[in-house]
């Protein structure tokens, strides 16, 4: 997975102005989080959100490991 980190001022308008690698193709998802609010809590949050625990982690066929 790519990512793109940017910490932008947002301009008086609350307009930001993003410029993407065309390497990440014509649709990207964006998550904005105020500036400084980078707590444990946040990222588990948005990890929680995206699915990958449940869809991956919880799949019957990860239980392989359990098995050695």
């Amino acid at each position: 997975m790519q990512a793109l980190r940017l910490i932008q001022r947002v301009d008086p308008s609350g307009t930001l102005h993003v410029q993407i690698p065309p390497e990440f193709g014509d649709m990207v998802e964006l998550i904005i989080l105020p500036s400084g609010s980078e707590t444990a809590m946040n990222y588990a949050f948005l990890q929680q959100k995206g699915g990958f625990v449940r869809e991956v982690l919880g799949d019957s066929g990860e239980d392989v490991w359990n098995e050695i």
